[in-house]
């Protein structure tokens, strides 16, 4: 095995509900590369569920979003199949086929 490899990592339990958006933008803020990009998203995301565009402006930043761990390694966002925990995968993470 290679010690090496890099696995996803948790970002946000799924416990928190429709708030994951939300959360995900109070923590990871500093750790989004392509701010400038993302920003209109991002914000309407950090506003909350009250918002009119929440769901659809959470499902653009989850596509577009770049963001780099406390090791540099850059990252997407997303959930895994089987759970609806939000997690981020390294560059080039390849998903085992179950």
């Amino acid at each position: 095995m290679n010690e090496n490899k890099k696995e996803p990592e948790l970002l946000v339990n799924d416990r928190h509900g429709i708030y994951i958006p939300k959360l995900f933008c109070q923590a990871y803020r500093t750790y989004i590369t392509n701010m400038d990009k993302v920003k209109d998203e991002f914000d309407i995301c950090a506003q909350g569920p009250d918002h009119d565009e929440y769901w659809e402006a959470w499902d653009d930043l989850m596509r577009d979003v770049e963001l780099t761990n406390d090791e540099g390694i850059k990252m997407t966002i997303g959930y895994l199949p089987e759970c609806s925990d939000l997690w981020a995968f390294p560059e080039g993470y390849e998903f085992e086929e179950i």
